[in-house]
């Protein structure tokens, strides 16, 4: 697991990333919880749109992965939890990174979120990926995608 400085340092750059109109006019990103979980994804496809899912409970899910059954010894707990945290594939704490990033970057206010673009256009309060582009077309008249 990258060290807490690599992972700020990481979203500094991603809030600093300037990523052109070009790259981001197919982008559909949906930001959830554990309890707002995506449904229907596989649309996402059909509109020829590349969807990016965000879990922003997953922080908080692996720190319970890692404390789970932990022994009364501290020091046993601490190897085993130290263990599990390098046996996290770094693109699921790189994953959980940028979509925290993500989030302050596009200034979505709750959640869940579906944002399509580079963050100008936000639906809120939705799970249904095909609800949220038929929302989206017809709010932009067809224009966009």
């Amino acid at each position: 697991m990258p060290s807490p400085k690599l992972l700020w340092l990481l979203a500094a750059l991603v809030l600093q990333t300037n990523i052109s109109q070009a790259d981001t006019a197919n982008q559909l990103t949906f930001f959830g919880t554990n309890a707002y979980q995506l449904t229907k994804e596989v649309v996402a496809s059909e509109f020829n749109l590349n969807l990016t899912s965000y879990n922003l409970d997953a922080q908080r899910n692996l720190e319970a992965m890692i404390g789970a059954g932990l022994p009364e010894d501290r020091e046993e707990a601490q190897k085993i939890a130290t263990k599990r945290m390098e046996s996290i594939d770094e693109a699921i704490t790189t994953k959980i990174l940028y979509g925290t990033a993500l989030l302050f970057k596009w200034d979505i206010k709750k959640l869940p979120a579906f944002v399509f673009g580079d963050g100008k256009y936000v639906i809120y309060g939705i799970t249904n990926t095909k609800s949220a582009i038929d929302i989206f077309l017809k709010s932009r008249k067809y224009t966009e995608y």
